[in-house]
């Protein structure tokens, strides 16, 4: 997978942006490789940018079906009251 070239240098200049300019460079060509590597482990460092584009379409159209109408998984709110019952 190719990565995209201004979301690498502003994810740089984020991570980075405190060190150096003369080390700044080589830390990031080093990080770059190790993400790479792990994403190619896990698997989608192995599909194209239409693939993930594609299982990411389908993921976030099986969240949409799993909410329906709701704002969060639990129903109307982030949290469950059940979940606090009987706790001071």
């Amino acid at each position: 997978m190719q990565g995209n070239e201004s979301n690498w240098d502003f994810t740089v200049n984020r991570a980075l942006g405190d060190i150096p300019r003369l080390i700044r460079r080589p830390l990031a060509t080093i990080f770059r490789s190790g993400a790479a590597t792990s994403m190619h482990g896990q698997g989608l460092g192995r599909h194209s940018e239409a693939d993930i584009n594609r299982f990411l379409r389908r993921d976030l159209q099986a969240l949409a079906a799993t909410l329906g109408g709701q704002m969060f998984i639990n129903g109307v709110s982030g949290w469950d009251r059940r979940a606090t019952q009987g706790r001071s």
